[in-house]
């Protein structure tokens, strides 16, 4: 099963408006987000925080507090 949407994000002061697929796989489920042309697969670790997978083997750096921020989105959907 999987289902797109958009996550809005708010981060500096503007809006990000993410394309995401929610990705069901047996027991385990994945967040496929859309960050400046490139994809970024965010799952729940052994600790029940996210853990994030770069797909793009040389990709340049991302900012790891808008990470931070979508990472605490994605938490508060669930809480």
């Amino acid at each position: 099963m999987d289902d797109s949407f958009i996550l809005t994000v708010p981060y500096n002061g503007k809006n990000y408006e993410l394309n995401t697929k929610f990705i069901r796989l047996g027991f385990i489920y994945q967040f496929h987000i859309g960050i400046e042309g490139r994809t970024f697969i965010f799952e729940r670790d052994e600790e029940h925080g996210y853990r994030v997978i770069d797909t793009a083997a040389n990709g340049k750096e991302i900012d790891k507090s808008l990470l931070k921020a979508i990472v605490d989105k994605l938490s508060s959907l669930q809480d």
